[in-house]
């Protein structure tokens, strides 16, 4: 990356609402690519049945296409439909994250013997013509149904990247693991204080395979070695361009249908490992 000044705000107007804006200026030609990277369980692990994320209602409006990777996860050059009811079809309706996860057809869709997602979806939003990415709609929904906390997405990215922990297990977290080894390979991550039971030997403190997403808003992963993608604009920058930018709005509430949902059956899928 060339050398750039880097500008980031990140500001809460009140306990509902974050925003994100972050800004490159660069005096050297070089690339230039964002993707903040948060790990989210809207329940804080305190759902009785499950510590999974995957009966979360997870929707990506835009989303009819995705960038195709080898069983390595490296991007081919490819863009890939999701089509209607197939396993990466998160556009058409909202559905749940866990429900195509016994699919034979995700097998792999996230790299080498990979169940799960870890997939980068484009967001499209030509077909609506001038818009304004803070007021168009989300560009992502998530709720859960036991807390039935919903976070809505707003950005003025153009992909979307999907992650669902496929990698964490569950096992103790030892004190000389670092976080990049952690984030980088198979392993987990220690609950917060304020999170999950104590004490309670079924459940313990740590995050298991599926108990968390990560959500991130980016440009079109490697964009900068697939040329024939024309977006060199989009990621390469240098002195008297344009400053490279990335903004998101995150809405928090409260999806009461679905919450209601779940508290009259006690009934919904769980996924429980």
């Amino acid at each position: 990356m060339a050398h750039h000044h880097e500008r980031q705000r990140c500001h809460q107007e009140d306990s509902n609402h974050v925003e994100l804006s972050r800004m490159f200026i660069c005096n050297l030609d070089g690339s230039s690519t964002d993707c903040p990277q948060t790990y989210w369980n809207l329940d804080g692990f305190q759902n009785p049945l499950t510590n999974s994320a995957l009966n979360y209602t997870f929707h990506l409006p835009y989303s009819g296409q995705r960038i195709d990777i080898d069983n390595i996860e490296i991007p081919t050059g490819d863009i890939l439909a999701n089509q209607p009811g197939s396993v990466h079809d998160w556009w058409s309706t909202p559905k749940q994250l866990g429900s195509n996860i016994t699919s034979p057809l995700l097998t792999g869709s996230c790299g080498y013997n990979c169940t799960g997602y870890d997939n980068a979806y484009l967001v499209n939003r030509e077909q609506l013509g001038s818009y304004d990415w803070r007021t168009e709609g989300p560009v992502a929904s998530l709720a859960s149904p036991f807390s039935g906390i919903q976070l809505d997405i707003y950005s003025d990215q153009e992909a979307f990247q999907l992650y669902t922990c496929n990698n964490m297990n569950g096992k103790p977290v030892c004190s000389h693991t670092t976080w990049f080894a952690v984030l980088t390979s198979v392993g987990t991550l220690a609950l917060k204080q304020t999170q999950g039971f104590f004490n309670v030997s079924s459940r313990p403190r740590t995050v298991g395979q599926f108990d968390c997403l990560v959500m991130e808003v980016e440009d079109w992963i490697d964009a900068i070695n697939q040329p024939e993608w024309q977006r060199s604009n989009k990621q390469i920058f240098g002195p008297g361009d344009a400053p490279y930018t990335l903004n998101a709005v995150y809405n928090f509430s409260i999806n009461k249908t679905l919450a209601a949902t779940f508290n009259q059956t006690k009934t919904t899928t769980s996924y429980r490992r």
